[in-house]
């Protein structure tokens, strides 16, 4: 129940030496320090082509040969180089039984698959639920399946967690729960929010989450 948060990069400045007329601008630079580090890595990320602005720094040997010229520096600020880390779109989880699966989480979204159909290119069928806020939940099954069950301890999925605006919906999907006949938790309260767990046909371990008020 960790939420994590990316609000982009925060400001890290970095210097540049010059080098007379053939410095680069620092609009032109991937946000790399510049320099022979910054030659070096941005010919790795150019595929082992230099960077045309670079050729004209020539090799080390001649830039030492080279009359020396005063060194200033250059100050790049990275705030804003990247975006918000985008959110889920989807999720997708193995089961053993497609036709019960798919009946289980029908019930309990009240709702039938957006999509039903095999996917030749990776190898599987995949039935898809729409919910809330664009997201899609998928139900995958594949034809070289492992045969083993979901454990949480094993590395991978530990669970998944459905968002509740506050207290009082999360009680009306306990009860949504208790409707079903799905055995569940109950609800616990913890000083980051509360939860009530439960798991599905093949017991992947799923929840419903408010914040704290």
């Amino acid at each position: 129940m960790k939420r994590h948060t990316c609000d982009g990069l925060a400001q890290a400045p970095g210097t540049l030496d010059g080098h007379g007329r053939d410095a680069v601008c620092p609009s032109e630079l991937p946000s790399f320090p510049a320099g022979a580090e910054s030659a070096r890595l941005l010919t790795r990320a150019a595929g082992g082509k230099r960077h045309p602005r670079l050729s004209a720094w020539g090799s080390g040997s001649a830039q030492r040969a080279r009359s020396p010229v005063p060194t200033r520096t250059l100050t790049i600020n990275q705030e804003a180089a990247m975006a918000a880390f985008p959110p889920i779109t989807h999720v997708a989880v193995t089961v053993t039984d497609l036709e019960r699966s798919t009946r289980w989480y029908g019930a309990l979204l009240a709702a039938g698959p957006v999509l039903d159909e095999d996917e030749r290119a990776g190898g599987f069928h995949h039935t898809v639920f729409a919910l809330g806020g664009g997201q899609l939940l998928g139900l995958h099954t594949h034809h070289q399946a492992a045969g083993d069950t979901f454990d949480e301890h094993r590395t991978g999925l530990d669970h998944i967690a459905f968002a509740c605006r506050d207290r009082d919906e999360l009680q009306a999907w306990a009860a949504r729960l208790d409707e079903l006949g799905i055995a569940h938790g109950g609800i616990k309260d913890a000083h980051y929010g509360s939860g009530v767990s439960f798991r599905d046909p093949d017991g992947i371990a799923l929840e419903f989450f408010a914040p704290p008020a």
